[in-house]
């Protein structure tokens, strides 16, 4: 069901929609927006910063600011509708 909402909803990112340089409690905002501001726990937002952070360095690394923001918000959204929190709350 996750996978179809970034698909198919307003949780879906298109191609280029991601600003390049978000910096990561950025991207994590702009997901929990996306996906409609679902409770998560201090430990879940914990581990999306550094999950943000872990891809942005990549993507800048690998020249490809753009892609990864996109990439980042997929993944940030995915992980926020698919994970413990969201199944509980």
């Amino acid at each position: 069901a996750a996978g179809l909402m970034l698909h198919a909803s307003r949780a879906a990112v298109p191609d280029g929609a991601t600003p390049a340089r978000l910096a990561p409690a950025a991207h994590v905002e702009r997901a929990l927006d996306a996906t409609g501001r679902p409770w998560t726990s201090a430990a879940t937002r914990a581990r999306l910063l550094r999950l943000a952070q872990s891809y942005a360095d990549t993507a800048t690394g690998r020249g490809r600011p753009q892609s990864g923001a996109d990439m980042t918000q997929r993944a940030l959204r995915q992980l926020i509708l698919a994970g413990p929190d969201y199944q509980v709350h």
